[in-house]
């Protein structure tokens, strides 16, 4: 008997002491945990893209208002009080 199998014996006994049946992956959880992951990082990811565009539009649009209202405002015509 080599030393390796040894390991590989306890090892595995380590392994099954520690860790109940329940937690131990199987094949699918080692696919679906990923894609729960990936998605939540996709989804993460473009939700701030979106954000950021969206805090962006508004800051563009605040920035310019000032002025907008100004030329509006000069086009407009004015009442005449006689």
């Amino acid at each position: 008997m080599s030393i390796f199998y040894h390991y590989k014996t306890v090892s595995s006994s380590l392994w099954n002491t520690f860790i109940p049946n329940t937690m131990k992956f199987k094949n699918l959880d080692l696919i679906i945990i990923p894609i729960i992951f990936l998605e939540e990082f996709v989804k993460r990811t473009l939700i701030g893209i979106y954000k950021l565009y969206m805090k962006f539009d508004y800051w563009n649009f605040n920035r310019t208002l000032d002025k907008k209202n100004l030329e509006l405002y000069n086009k407009t015509p004015k009442p005449h009080h006689d």
